[in-house]
């Protein structure tokens, strides 16, 4: 399914990554942990084929990866319903928008939100766009705990049965589930 083969990543002469070889699972959670800067996001960056290793090569079957980035990447423009409507239809949207608890914050703007409501527009928007694999790069951030474990419950559910991957500080948000660890 995907299969990273002796990745190194060098960044500005400084070796990020050094013969990293993984082959993920076709399904269930896999966490991607480690200190800051020690290339976790790198790696989901590989995953998506938004960055090319320095070394070795990644490779990935023919399949749709839906994505939580750290940033929020909301069109400014454009309302909650129209940045998850961006990867689906409206109806779809406003169903994942309720989904995550902003129902009543349709029509806002991405200034109008706060850190936590944008983020939860980032999710529905993954989950509008839904795939075989969902990748969450700090998908939690701003979100108090409550909240957080709500969400990932309703994403645990959604891809039962398919691949979830976390690259995450926050594995203990993961604690009731059935997961693997990968320690970079």
């Amino acid at each position: 399914m995907i299969e990273l083969k002796n990745i190194s990543l060098t960044f500005d002469g400084r070796q990020v990554l050094k013969n990293l070889s993984l082959s993920l699972p076709e399904k269930g959670i896999l966490l991607i942990t480690g200190p800051s800067g020690c290339g976790k996001t790198s790696v989901a960056r590989m995953i998506l084929g938004l960055l090319r290793p320095t070394e070795g090569e990644v490779l990935v079957k023919d399949l749709k990866i839906a994505a939580v980035f750290q940033e929020d990447r909301l069109v400014p423009t454009l309302t909650a319903l129209e940045n998850v409507a961006l990867v689906s239809d409206r109806a779809e949207a406003e169903k994942r928008l309720s989904q995550v608890g902003l129902a009543d914050s349709l029509s806002l703007l991405p200034e109008e939100l706060s850190g936590g409501m944008k983020r939860r527009v980032a999710i529905a928007r993954a989950l509008a766009f839904g795939g075989d694999i969902l990748l969450l790069d700090e998908a939690f951030t701003g979100l108090d705990e409550e909240l957080a474990e709500r969400i990932l419950k309703e994403l645990c559910e959604e891809f039962k049965d398919k691949l979830i991957i976390a690259v995450t500080h926050r594995p203990e948000l993961f604690e009731d589930y059935e997961y693997t660890e990968i320690k970079l």
